[in-house]
């Protein structure tokens, strides 16, 4: 990646990895000190990078490609977005029913386009309870599943820092996780809704317009179970449709993250099923202020994706 070039483009991911510029050091220091702000903040632990690297994330489960992939790693031309998904989920328990916020940045210092790291937060929140609860109302007990059957666990937040070096396109820089009580996760909002609500986020109220596909080709992680697409990549696909051109860089602002993603996981309704919505909130348009993207499947089908474009007050 040149260093005049101000662009992520996610089209790299299909032809190679980037490189990692060489940064004078007072840059490479700057960087350090806004990746430790990000991760060492709101109660939250710092992780040693060097166990993200295990069995547990390097696995056949999640990469079952991983012994044929020779001298590159399976998750080398990941985004960042995607690669913090997986790593949460390798570190956590598999929960059935569940949403993801996750919240990404990815920036500049001030004049020096090339010295660029990407801000992730990803938190999953456990919904099995809150839906076992909603069904004891209308299901008899001898018939409600147990609770362990909806799913028991933490909600859980992880932050990562990610930057292309090493031979990997998103290789962590640093990370954090934090568990979170009932009524914290109760206060946070999902685009919209309660995070624990088990109503699915859907944006502003205008007009949605269908979109085809997104073109990927298959994944190296394992994408896929019991007919849906894993969050993982269901985030994958609403990024790649939300930047088709890559993300054009800007200098950083902590407080002001680039896009925001729900994906809930079996949450609202009888039907297995997985909706995405995405919210890109800084699009570099003279005449649209944010672009929505939203993906829904149900168990067995494709997924439908569509677009919704706000309009620049004037």
């Amino acid at each position: 990646m040149s260093r005049q070039t101000m662009l992520m483009v996610l089209g790299l991911l299909a032809v190679g990895v980037a490189q990692a510029a060489v940064l004078p050091e007072e840059a490479a220091t700057r960087l350090e000190t806004e990746a430790e702000a990000f991760v060492q903040t709101k109660g939250y632990t710092s992780v040693n990078v060097d166990t993200l690297a295990d069995k547990k994330y390097y696995s056949t489960a999640l990469f079952p490609g991983l012994k044929s992939n020779g001298m590159f790693a399976p998750d080398a031309s990941l985004d960042p977005v995607t690669k913090a998904v997986l790593q949460l989920d390798s570190r956590e328990n598999i929960l059935p029913r569940v949403r993801y916020r996750i919240s990404y940045n990815m920036g500049y210092l001030p004049g020096m386009p090339e010295a660029w790291q990407s801000y992730v937060e990803v938190t999953r929140f456990n919904l099995g309870p809150a839906v076992r609860a909603d069904l004891q109302a209308s299901i008899p007990p001898e018939h409600l599943g147990s609770a362990a059957s909806f799913g028991v666990g933490p909600h859980v937040s992880w932050r990562f820092v990610m930057a292309p070096r090493m031979g990997m396109l998103s290789d962590i820089v640093s990370a954090s996780r934090k568990v979170l009580t009932n009524a914290q996760a109760t206060a946070l909002d999902c685009l919209g809704v309660p995070c624990l609500s088990l109503e699915d986020p859907t944006g502003p109220g205008s007009t949605w317009h269908g979109v085809a596909t997104p073109s990927l080709g298959e994944p190296a992680f394992s994408a896929h179970h019991q007919g849906l697409e894993r969050p993982a990549r269901v985030a994958q696909e609403l990024l790649t449709l939300a930047a088709p051109e890559g993300l054009e860089a800007t200098p950083y602002r902590p407080e002001t993250p680039r896009m925001v993603f729900v994906v809930s996981m079996n949450v609202s309704g009888q039907e297995e099923a997985v909706h995405g919505l995405l919210h890109n909130i800084d699009v570099m348009d003279d005449a649209i202020a944010s672009v929505w993207t939203q993906r829904f499947q149900i168990s067995g089908a494709p997924g439908d994706f569509s677009q919704m474009f706000i309009d620049r007050k004037r």
